[in-house]
C-alpha cells in the first residue's frame, strides 16, 4: 500500500512540477521571420544570431533562468541574457507550439541589441518557417 501511494506521489510531483522546456528555453529557438536565431545550452552559454540589412552580427554569452530572476516595475522575467557590457531581462511563455518573448528591459535602456532583446515569437529553429 505505502508503494502505491509513494507511486501517487511522485506522478503527482513530476507532473506537476514545470518542465526547464516549457516556458524556459533550452535548446535552438528562431524567430517567425528567421531573422533571429537563439542557442541556449544547458551549461547557461548562450549564441544569438541577428540576420539584417547590415550582415548578420553574432552574440555570445551566458543565460541565467529561473521565475523572478529579473524585473522592471511589476514585471517579472524568467530568462536574463548577458553579453558584453549587456544584461537583458525576458519573459518567455509557451502558447501553443511556439515561445512569446517579451522584452521587459535591458541595462543600457534601449532594444541595442538588434532585435535579440525584443518582443518575438520562436519555432524550434529545425521547424520551417
Amino acid at each position: 500500500m505505502k508503494k502505491i501511494y509513494a507511486i501517487i506521489f511522485l506522478f503527482f510531483l513530476t507532473s506537476n512540477a514545470p518542465a526547464f522546456g516549457n516556458d524556459l528555453p533550452l535548446g535552438k529557438y528562431k524567430s517567425l521571420d528567421g531573422k533571429i536565431e537563439h542557442n541556449f545550452t544547458a551549461t547557461g552559454d548562450y549564441k544569438g544570431i541577428f540576420k539584417g540589412s547590415k550582415g548578420v552580427v553574432n552574440y555570445l554569452g551566458l543565460h541565467k533562468t529561473g521565475e523572478g530572476i529579473c524585473f522592471l516595475g511589476g514585471a517579472k522575467g524568467n530568462v536574463m541574457l548577458y553579453y558584453d557590457n549587456m544584461q537583458c531581462c525576458l519573459r518567455f511563455q509557451s502558447i501553443s507550439d511556439k515561445l512569446a518573448v517579451t522584452r521587459i528591459g535591458d541595462s543600457l535602456g534601449s532594444s541595442f541589441a538588434h532585435g535579440i532583446c525584443d518582443n518575438q515569437i520562436l519555432i524550434d529553429a529545425n521547424q520551417p518557417n
